[in-house]
């Protein structure tokens, strides 16, 4: 499920960076509360905070999703 994948690599993300949930949610441009939706797979990105994403951990959309 994509939740789940998205839920794993913010973990990784959060874990290589270095980061808080705080700091990583800056970096995406969104909020910490949206940041734990997405952790916990209760909500799912848009497009510009996936490409974000994958631009962070050096992959593409495609390869994240």
């Amino acid at each position: 499920m994509i939740s789940t994948r998205i839920t794993s690599y913010l973990q990784h993300l959060l874990k290589e960076l270095g980061d808080t949930q705080e700091s990583l949610a800056g970096r995406l441009g969104i909020t910490r509360a949206s940041l734990q939706g997405y952790l916990k797979g209760e909500n799912l990105p848009g497009i510009d905070v996936l490409l974000k994403m994958a631009e962070l951990g050096g992959l593409s959309l495609d390869e994240l999703v």
